[in-house]
Order: C-alpha cells, then structure tokens, then sequence
C-alpha cells in the first residue's frame, strides 16, 4: 500500500483566516489554514495549522473524519482518538494518517 502523507495534503484559508480579517480579536488566526483528505477506506483527517485559538500552542490540530472533503463528520470510536489530536511535527501527522488509512 502506498500511504497518503503531510505532503499530500492541499491547504486552504480557514474560515478562521477569513473572519480574523474582520474581527480584531481573531487577528492572530489571519494565517490559518485548513486542509482535509479522505483516503480510499472513507475515512480521512481534518488537519488545522497556524491557529493558536485552535491549537492552543500545538502548530496543528488532526480529526479523524468520515464524509467527504466537503462534508464529513469527525469520528471518535476508531481506536485512534477520543478526541482531536494536536501536534507539532509534520511527522505526527504523517503518523496519523497512515493509522487512520489502515482502519
């Protein structure tokens, strides 16, 4: 099998991003980003960067997701997470998402 990793993933504005433009408390969210990716077993990962509201000091935050890019719920009953999952490295994420594309 040939695994999707951190490098795979496409990243977009968060609607963060967007609204730090017009309110100033979430000024310090005006980089964030977003980028989800469904794997071929339908299950996938939500990943936050650069949104300290979010992370709360981490540099990312990681959902395991089922849906698709568009619309998708997260999921907490997969073993891997109860919760979100925040990181710091872009190999934690690489991690997670070959566990969530084993499942």
């Amino acid at each position: 099998m040939t695994y999707k990793t951190f490098s795979d993933l496409r990243w977009n504005p968060h609607r963060l991003a967007i609204e730090a433009t017009k309110v100033d408390f979430l000024a310090d969210n005006k980089n964030a980003e977003h980028a989800v990716i469904v794997f071929d077993n339908g299950f996938g990962v939500s990943v936050i960067r650069k949104a300290p509201l979010i992370t709360n000091g981490s540099v990312f935050e990681i959902a395991v997701i089922r849906g698709t890019p568009e619309e998708y719920v997260l999921v907490y009953d997969t073993g891997i997470t109860e919760d979100v999952i925040r990181c710091d490295t872009e190999e934690e994420i690489t991690d997670i998402m070959r566990q969530v594309q084993d499942l």
